[in-house]
């Protein structure tokens, strides 16, 4: 049993073909995929000049009821424009797909996986060529853009047009964040069930996840398996009459570090661009696209990775990490508890009053109790000034840290100010993974972007932010709207992967919500999925 399941998580995910592929079923529009429960159905509408789609839910009865109306695609690189202008050459027929993973953490450990898929391939001009891969699922639909070519074409993605038209409704989502010294950090306040076309209130846009309630369906729009190659994206400020508009990074962000577009080499694919879909929220909560569409695991052992709990003493004492006296009451209470971590948060590396780092990691070590370190990720890319910083930027000096830490005994650490969804970041989250995992660390990302699908690809990826928490309870707007904030987080950014919220506060603290009563804090930990461990 150990070995089969040894096999299981050294192996990517196992896609299965049929023998023969399928066409499109009877009755169903000739440029469409339906899922396999055929309850769900992705169309291409091409008109010979523009390309768009439109999702539909199937009745038993074959009754189909629009999900997603008609909604434009197109993407454009520096040489070819595929955002109109171009030929349909060729539809694939339908290839049936399945597959099983395991998770180090997460809502479900051991995933089962089936979709059905297309590729529809567009020709521009004399030869340049776009691909659109259409996945259907039991509970979503999702796409994404290719450029195919053997011969290592360097070019820039400049743009994207893709929308998501929805019916009249209500939404739930919050708005993008402009450039500052903390932000975007999608932490901003979620807008509670108003009307889908709603205007956001800054021109940067909503940020994704976005979750849609119409007369026929709950959908939650998002992004999967983005990587080095690309950058993430949010949309557009305006959605008249429901039509949201992707848009890209803001120029803003990096302060000058970094372009908005991003380079590419052919051939290249972009990140799956997904629509969850039900016909309650249980089929939103429970959902596993995000991962399913990312890219399998890349490491060969995981063995070491072990998810947990962790104590936290900056919340209640920002000065704490840098005082051996106020910090090794924090690796008792881990220990005492039987937690397996204790977090050491800003400023811990100018730690004194009794003891320094390295002896108090010989203190949690003694006591079964592992530290974990948090960094700045910046660089130039950000402006905030707390440290330890300016040490996960340069690969030489990022790896020498982490070979330090580790050699210390700490366990894992905490990245801040990620602050960007531009490609330079996106490489630099990948990179900050890779590197940690050569020195058995597991990643916790703060000021960060959202997931899409990094932790099947890098086990050691335990969490992220992207979520106004607990550590913003100091904030009076924040603490009169919490509650309102905590019935949509389990149905908009925990759906899509682990959420560190910091959940559970059992004491007070100055200038933040006074401690009233228990019973919340423990249901917050029980609701919120971030550092699961395994079973």
């Amino acid at each position: 049993m150990h070995r089969f399941l040894a096999l299981l998580l050294a192996l990517p995910l196992l896609l299965s073909r049929t023998l023969a592929a399928q066409k499109p079923e009877t009755g169903d529009p000739p440029l469409s995929v339906t899922n396999r429960e055929r309850t769900l159905r992705f169309s291409l509408l091409f008109d010979g000049e523009q390309v768009t789609y439109r999702v539909d839910r199937l009745t038993p009865d074959g009754a189909a009821n629009v999900v997603i109306e008609p909604s434009p695609l197109g993407i454009a690189r520096g040489d070819h424009d595929f955002r109109r202008g171009f030929e349909l050459i060729n539809a694939s027929p339908v290839t049936e797909l399945s597959g099983v993973y395991r998770m180090v953490a997460g809502k479900q450990l051991e995933v089962r996986m089936r979709a059905r898929q297309r590729v529809f391939t567009f020709r521009k001009g004399a030869g340049g060529l776009m691909t659109i891969t259409v996945r259907a699922m039991r509970d979503g639909v999702a796409f994404r853009y290719g450029f195919p070519g053997t011969a290592q074409v360097q070019d820039s993605l400049i743009d994207e047009t893709t929308g998501f038209h929805l019916p009249p409704g209500r939404a739930w989502m919050q708005p993008y964040q402009r450039a500052d010294t903390w932000e975007p950090a999608y932490d901003g306040d979620y807008r509670n069930g108003i009307a889908i076309g709603s205007r956001a209130p800054e021109n940067v846009g909503w940020a994704l996840p976005m979750l849609f309630h119409t007369s026929d369906a709950w959908v939650l729009v998002t992004e999967a398996g983005l990587d080095r190659t690309s950058y993430g994206v949010h949309v557009q400020q305006r959605a008249e009459d429901g039509l949201y508009r992707v848009r890209l990074p803001e120029d803003e962000e990096t302060y000058g570090v970094a372009p908005r577009a991003a380079a590419i080499t052919l051939p290249w694919t972009s990140p799956w661009r997904v629509l969850i879909i039900g016909s309650t929220l249980g089929t939103i909560v429970e959902s596993t696209l995000v991962t399913d569409l990312a890219q399998p695991q890349v490491f060969s052992d995981v063995s070491w990775i072990k998810p947990g709990r962790a104590s936290w003493s900056w919340w209640s004492d920002m000065t704490s990490p840098r005082d051996y006296q106020k910090a090794f009451p924090f690796v008792d209470l881990a220990s005492r508890l039987h937690w397996e971590y204790s977090l050491l948060d800003a400023g811990w590396q100018q730690m004194g009053n009794g003891g320094d780092v390295s002896e108090l990691a010989e203190y949690a070590r003694a006591r079964g109790v592992g530290l974990i370190a948090w960094y700045n990720s910046g660089g130039a890319h950000n402006q905030a000034q707390d440290g330890p910083r300016d040490l996960m930027v340069d690969p030489e000096t990022r790896r020498a840290e982490m070979k330090r830490i580790a050699a210390l005994g700490f366990k894992g650490i905490k990245v801040d100010f990620m602050l960007s969804d531009k490609q330079y970041v996106v490489a630099l989250y990948q990179d900050i993974l890779r590197d940690a995992y050569a020195n058995k660390l597991f990643v916790d990302f703060h000021g960060s972007t959202i997931p899409r699908g990094w932790q099947r690809t890098y086990p050691n990826l335990l969490s992220m932010e992207a979520v106004k928490g607990t550590e913003q309870y100091g904030d009076s707007v924040f603490q009169r709207n919490a509650a309102i904030y905590n019935t949509i987080y389990p149905f908009t950014r925990n759906v899509i992967g682990s959420m560190d919220y910091a959940p559970m506060v059992l004491g007070d603290a100055p200038d933040r919500l006074p401690h009233l009563t228990t019973n919340p804090w423990c249901s917050r930990a029980a609701c919120s999925t971030s550092r699961r461990r395994r079973r």
